[in-house]
């Protein structure tokens, strides 16, 4: 239901406020030494009266919002937070929940590019932004953070995308900062 709906705030009962005064207290108590138990009850209660809200009220829902399309447009919205995981097509297909084949269409038809295109273009951008931080950070470490296994290819693709070698890159940058 949540994902059918856009709106960041719903207007909801008295119940519900005291439900989170209720949650309060008890969590201080829980910090204190005192036993979970409450804070238990307390959130089950807020889950049944959230329940009751979405059951009784009349929440517009919109399709759309859960459209495959738009499932891949939030992951490759969001992928730059995974930069370091090993991302494959068969991983990235999987977390938008599609086949390989409709991932690839919908990522071209979004970003103008393959999904591995779209990966090593962030990936490259990542990579040059921590380049010139000025820090004294190995490059190999930068290409390992930013999710490339090997700093030959890391460089390889630097210079294809940036016309310079990272070290080349970090050291131009440094001269005009300096």
């Amino acid at each position: 239901m949540m994902r059918k709906n856009e709106e960041p705030v719903w207007h909801t009962s008295t119940d519900i406020l005291h439900c989170f005064h209720s949650i309060g207290k008890s969590l201080a108590q829980v910090i204190e030494g005192g036993s979970p138990s409450k804070l238990g009850i307390h959130i089950n209660e807020l889950f049944l009266l959230i329940y009751e809200m979405f059951q009784y009220r009349k929440i517009p829902l919109n399709r759309s919002l859960t459209s495959t399309i738009r499932n891949v447009e939030l992951f490759l919205n969001e992928i730059g937070h995974n930069l370091s995981e090993p991302w494959t097509l068969e991983t990235m297909s999987e977390a938008c929940g599609v086949g390989i084949t409709r991932f690839v269409h919908y990522c071209i038809k979004i970003k103008n590019m393959t999904p591995m295109q779209y990966l090593n273009k962030i990936r490259l951008e990542k990579a040059a932004e921590l380049l010139g931080h000025g820090r004294n950070e190995k490059i190999l470490d930068i290409a390992l953070q930013c999710g490339f296994n090997s700093s030959q290819y890391f460089s390889t693709i630097f210079k294809q995308h940036f016309h310079e070698t990272p070290s080349g890159y970090k050291k131009n940058l440094n001269a005009v900062i300096s």
